[in-house]
């Protein structure tokens, strides 16, 4: 293990803080050529060896002697070698002015045994450091014996976790208290869903290949302290994330220095996981899955041969999702692939094509359950609107063979969002024709979408806006879900009387329109304009030029 100058300085300024200002540096001439001296050992340097042997000084190890010593050797001997040196400072200046070598000069008010024995026993420690690293890589060790083996030698506190913000390893992390977001690793085994929402809105996760090496992150960030961050991936696949926190000061280069060393092991170590990480039936499901979303697969004989394999029903009610992403990264995959997972407990979820499919199926014993509930739902828009994606959303169908169309129904209701830029996270094909009649009416150009929306409807919408009241929520909330007043009541989180009290004075208001089936539907289209923000924007401009021009005759009646 090859550690720097930089890093050398920092362990004798560690013993003592007098002796920064004392150690006196002086780089060889080439400066790239000192910056780049890495070293393995420290030994003490023997003149009479060096002009008897007449070969170069090694550059790899920290030779330590008396200045007055060094001056009887040739500087071509010396060339690109280092020097702690302690003894005569003429001897030193007479050595620097040559600029062929490195040279560490000891203050006179420091023990140079202790000097020496200090770099030499950090040696020894990184040697057996390494020997530690090498041996849990040969027995197949988990991360977490990896990162234990840094113990003493990392002084900062150090958390590893999965794609899914799931703890993987931890070191000096046991007087962390409440500090934000450690604490949360230490004690629940995963970040808060406020913590992955923050990391995420931040955007460290959009394009994870700029922290393919150790980056430094400074606030205004998740931790709300500096850091260092790593991601490790394989195979174009995220695979653990390592992170270092700096509560007190930032680090310095030889912090950093030795973080670099764990890092080429953890490197090491997440290249041999995956292989063995891979479940069989994910390997075979996923290229079916791939097949019939292309259409390749369009024989019922040669789905059958392939289910043999794959546990997946060929008819059964099926529902299909497609989720795009605004960045579609590594780790958002993973995020938004494992928590359709836990979300939709009989489902196939796989990323195709920059997307996210989710294949969800009833199961065995939830023959009369909904495949997509009102939950579900919600949990799936809050997860989009983490992630900045968008979801659309299939008919149901009954069996494989009707995959491929499935798909289609979804990327055209994504296609659709284009048209709406209505900010709605979730779009079901049930209401595409809706989405078709409102694209080719603005693109006729022969009447603004807002005049389909009668007086009534826009006096309902003004007294909402004016009362601050939810009535034209509650009403379209009503109308879409089968009018069912308990379901209305639930959602509004109102007393079901309420809700039929509301519902009677809309009624009111709109002439009994709620009574008769083609005006109900009329109503519903009317809802579903409204909740477009270009719509939006027109009437709330039209109601304030209303009460401008309300006011300025309200002025103009009154004696003067």
């Amino acid at each position: 293990m090859k550690i720097s100058l930089e890093l050398i300085l920092e362990i004798l300024y560690s013993q003592c803080s007098d002796w920064e200002k004392g150690i006196q540096v002086s780089p060889m001439k080439d400066a790239e050529s000192a910056s780049k001296c890495l070293f393995e050992k420290c030994g003490l340097f023997s003149v009479r060896a060096a002009q008897s042997s007449n070969k170069q000084i090694s550059p790899n190890t920290l030779w330590f002697c008396r200045a007055e010593e060094l001056t009887s050797v040739q500087p071509e001997l010396m060339k690109g070698s280092s020097f702690l040196l302690y003894g005569d400072q003429d001897a030193y200046r007479q050595i620097a002015d040559k600029l062929c070598c490195n040279l560490l000069m000891l203050p006179d008010q420091v023990d140079a045994a202790e000097a020496y024995n200090l770099i030499s026993n950090f040696f020894s420690r990184l040697n057996r450091w390494r020997a530690d690293m090498e041996m849990v890589l040969a027995n197949n060790g988990s991360i977490q014996n990896l990162v234990d083996t840094a113990q003493g030698i990392l002084s900062h506190p150090i958390i590893i976790w999965n794609p899914s913000f799931e703890y993987l390893a931890c070191l000096n992390c046991e007087d962390v208290g409440d500090r934000m977001p450690i604490s949360d690793m230490v004690k629940n085994g995963s970040f808060s869903g406020k913590t992955i929402k923050r990391i995420i809105e931040m955007g460290y996760l959009n394009n994870v290949n700029q922290y393919d090496r150790i980056s430094l992150v400074y606030p205004p960030n998740w931790a709300n302290c500096p850091f260092a961050i790593r991601v490790f991936s394989h195979q174009n696949r995220n695979v653990a994330t390592m992170a270092q926190y700096y509560f007190d000061s930032p680090p310095t280069l030889g912090q950093l220095e030795l973080l670099g060393q764990l890092e080429k092991y953890l490197c090491r170590y997440t290249t041999q996981i995956p292989r063995n990480a891979v479940e069989t039936n994910k390997r075979l499901y996923e290229p079916f899955l791939i097949d019939l979303l292309e259409n390749r697969l369009r024989l019922e004989p040669d789905i059958h041969d392939r289910l043999q394999f794959v546990r997946l029903p060929f008819e059964s009610s099926f529902l299909l999702l497609e989720i795009k992403l605004a960045y579609f990264s590594a780790p958002l995959i993973t995020y938004v692939t494992n928590n359709c997972k836990a979300l939709f407990a009989h489902s196939k979820v796989i990323s195709h094509a920059e997307s996210i499919f989710v294949l969800i199926y009833r199961g065995g014993q939830d023959s009369h359950a909904k495949l997509l509930r009102p939950n579900q739902i919600d949990d799936l828009r809050k997860m989009m609107e983490t992630v900045n994606g968008i979801c659309g959303c299939s008919q149901p169908f009954e069996t494989l063979l009707q995959l491929h169309d499935a798909r289609l129904e979804c990327s055209a209701v994504l296609r659709a969002s284009a048209f709406l830029q209505n900010g709605q996270q979730i779009l079901h094909f049930s209401e595409y024709t809706f989405y078709c009649l409102l694209e080719m009416c603005q693109a006729s150009g022969t009447m603004s979408l807002k005049n389909l929306i009668t007086k009534p409807v826009r006096r309902l919408y003004a007294a909402a806006k004016e009362t601050g009241n939810d009535n034209t929520e509650l009403l379209d909330y009503y109308l879409n879900h089968n009018c069912n007043i308990t379901d209305t009541a639930r959602k509004m989180n109102l007393h079901r009387n309420s809700v039929i009290y509301r519902l009677e004075k809309m009624n009111d208001h709109l002439g009994g329109a709620l009574d008769d089936a083609e005006q109900k539907f009329q109503i519903t289209a009317m809802l579903k304009l409204l909740r477009l923000p270009s719509i939006k924007k027109q009437l709330d401009e039209e109601l304030f030029q209303s009460e401008k021009q309300t006011e300025k005759k309200k002025q103009q009646s009154e004696p003067v």
